[in-house]
């Protein structure tokens, strides 16, 4: 213990990991206490993992909780690290919302997209998955301690050390990628997966000029549910005044 505590001192960019979240008689949504000595040293993030109605992860946690006590999310803590020793800056743009570099998060909203009255609470955004399961690059402790890895593995590298077996069933979730194999049972995603997925969607974003996920404002979404009601109406009535197939039909390409 006294060696562990001391790596933990020494090792300025080793993060521990805690759950700030919960919900009481519930297994599995309990909180989950950080190491006291990172705890201390601020070099903590949430691993708490916003779930939707229907079982799949598709929104990604930048702070579980905000306010006096909010600890942002593993996957952000160690993307925002990265960024900063790689010479991007943070600031709060004029929404409010978190900007790195260029890019801004816009902050996840309760209808946001196809949601409907969604728990919005701390600080959540629409994610854009890149990497399924099990496709990360990955190594196991008995490697490591064996030495059974490339020597540049780990360089300029973030490194996430978790559960990646499927004994651990509450660190195991659906995310957009389960249902992409067909006659197959849907293949969850570690816990450890999401953060990594979070990380590397920041990075991508910041770094590489990948498309940002938000959904457009409320007016336009208006706009366009009007339209299509509209055009259903038009093609309606057509149906009804105009008597040659021929015509429906070029009627119906047109529009």
């Amino acid at each position: 213990q006294e060696q562990l505590e001391e790596t933990f001192r020494d090792t300025s960019n080793l993060y521990g990991v805690g759950k700030f979240t919960g919900l009481e008689n519930d297994a599995y949504y309990q909180k989950i206490d950080p190491p006291p000595i990172l705890g201390r040293e601020k070099r903590v993030g949430d691993v708490s993992i916003m779930v939707d109605d229907d079982g799949v992860v598709r929104r990604g946690n930048f702070f579980p909780t905000t306010g006096e006590k909010g600890v942002p999310s593993l996957g952000l803590i160690l993307a925002h690290r990265y960024l900063v020793e790689n010479g991007y800056k943070e600031k709060t743009a004029p929404s409010g919302d978190l900007q790195l570099g260029k890019m801004v998060f816009p902050t996840f909203e309760a209808s946001d997209g196809g949601y409907l009255n969604a728990d919005a609470s701390g600080y959540q955004i629409l994610m854009n998955w890149y990497h399924p399961s099990q496709s990360l690059p990955q190594v196991s402790v008995t490697d490591v301690l064996s030495g059974n890895f490339p020597d540049d593995f780990f360089q300029d590298k973030i490194v996430l050390i978790g559960y990646y077996t499927i004994s651990v069933k509450k660190d195991i979730f659906y995310s957009p990628f389960s249902n992409k194999v067909k006659n197959q049972t849907p293949r969850g995603m570690f816990g450890v997966e999401i953060h990594a997925n979070l990380a590397d969607y920041v990075l991508s974003t910041v770094m590489d000029g990948k498309p940002l996920l938000k959904a457009v404002g409320e007016p336009i979404e208006a706009l366009n549910l009007t339209f299509w009601i509209l055009l259903t109406g038009i093609l309606v009535w057509l149906l009804k005044v105009i008597k040659s197939p021929l015509a429906l039909v070029g009627a119906g390409l047109t529009l």
